[in-house]
Order: structure tokens, then sequence, then C-alpha cells
């Protein structure tokens, strides 16, 4: 059996609760889908919202997000890690894709 793969890196705003209830928003139907179709997700965080995400098991619980989805900590951004990466996405303003964009410039 093939499994297809993709990696994603998410930036969300800091410090806020009601984007970082919309993560779990968005990863709820990527739970799901990723079991249905064998397509492997690699969910990659910056290293202080995934200690968070490890927390947050009422939210997991809330949006069915289930335990087989992996989270990636991601502290400082290597070149080799850029270029691995399939999709960014960002949940907050046109700041926290400012940061995105300056993240992932050449």
């Amino acid at each position: 059996m093939h499994v297809s793969q993709a990696k994603i890196m998410i930036f969300i705003k800091p410090w806020d609760q009601t984007v970082y209830e919309n993560l779990f928003v968005m990863l709820s139907p990527i739970s799901k889908l990723q079991k249905k179709f064998d397509y492997y997700l690699d969910i990659c965080l910056p290293e202080e919202l995934c200690k968070q995400y490890a927390k947050s098991n009422d939210l997991k619980s809330k949006y069915s997000i289930g335990k087989d989805l992996k989270i990636q900590s991601v502290g400082k951004l290597t070149d080799e890690f850029r270029n691995s990466v399939n999709f960014i996405t960002t949940l907050g303003g046109d700041g926290t894709i400012l940061w995105a964009s300056k993240e992932f410039s050449g």
C-alpha cells in the first residue's frame, strides 16, 4: 500500500485563545481525512505552541482529533527543513503572514 505524505508548517497568532482554538477546528478534518485516504500529514508548529498543544487534551477531545495525528515541534528553521515543507498556512492576521513570509523568504 502506497501512503502519500506532505509536510505542513502552521504559524498562528501567538497569545490569542480564539485563534488557538481555530487551530483545532482546522486539524479536526485533517485528522479524519488522514485515516480515510492513507495520507500522512506531518504537522509542524513553532516550539512554544507545540508545548501548549501537547497539554490541550480538552480541545483535542472536543474536536475529535485522533492521537495518531503527528505534531512536530520546530525550533530554529534550517534550510533543510524549509526545503522539506510542502505547505505553509497561517492563522491570525497580517502580522502572522509576515512572520511566516520572513521565516521562508529566500
